[in-house]
């Protein structure tokens, strides 16, 4: 009977320890909800929860567990990454870009690209590309884009990669390409 109610009471602190996170998927330019978008959370242990929005672009899921990112797909839409602290100050809402032409989230590989095995940065044993982690430093591959799609003195589009390199620490490591406006190489830069 003690054994029962050991595990009875296990059972109830686990129940009432869980953490239910509340979020919305909603489109970038409109603000209007996307429905049926795909999340993908992943947790501290490297285990997934998946879960869905509704008709209002609101999603929720359930975990025990510290949330370090969510992966968010939904069709024509650029997948979005985006790490939990990041989540929470954008109070628990996702915007997601249409997809057109060339993204940086779109891995992009360039001959003169080196490989960094060192400095990958890899989740589930996936490369990353563009990661924060949970400290809010950048680790791993990163495209660098033009982000400001108000900046008509830039002579790159929105979403044109403007440099390609990786990061450890929020340091920029090994071999960066520079590229010009038409996507070809400019310079390259080697930092130790």
């Amino acid at each position: 009977m003690k054994n029962l109610l050991i595990i009875i009471l296990t059972l109830f602190s686990t129940i009432t320890n869980a953490q239910v996170v509340k979020g919305k998927v909603s489109d970038f330019y409109s603000h209007e909800p996307i429905i049926d978008a795909t999340i993908k959370i992943i947790l501290l242990d490297n285990s997934e929860l998946h879960s869905k929005t509704n008709l209002n672009g609101t999603f929720e899921y359930k975990t025990i567990q510290k949330t370090l990112m969510l992966i968010t797909t939904s069709f024509s839409y650029k997948t979005d990454t985006i790490n939990f602290k990041q989540f929470e100050e954008n109070n628990n809402e996702i915007w997601l870009a249409e997809s057109k032409g060339i993204i940086c989230t779109v891995p992009i590989i360039y001959k003169a690209e080196e490989s960094n095995p060192e400095y990958d940065y890899k989740i589930n044993g996936q490369s990353t590309t563009n990661f924060v982690d949970s400290l809010n430093r950048k680790q791993g591959r990163w495209v660098i884009a033009q982000n400001d799609k108000y900046d008509k003195k830039s002579k790159y589009s929105f979403g044109q990669p403007m440099s390609i390199g990786y990061y450890k620490n929020n340091v920029q490591v090994g071999k960066w390409l520079i590229l010009t406006p038409s996507g070809k190489i400019k310079k390259t830069i080697n930092y130790k």
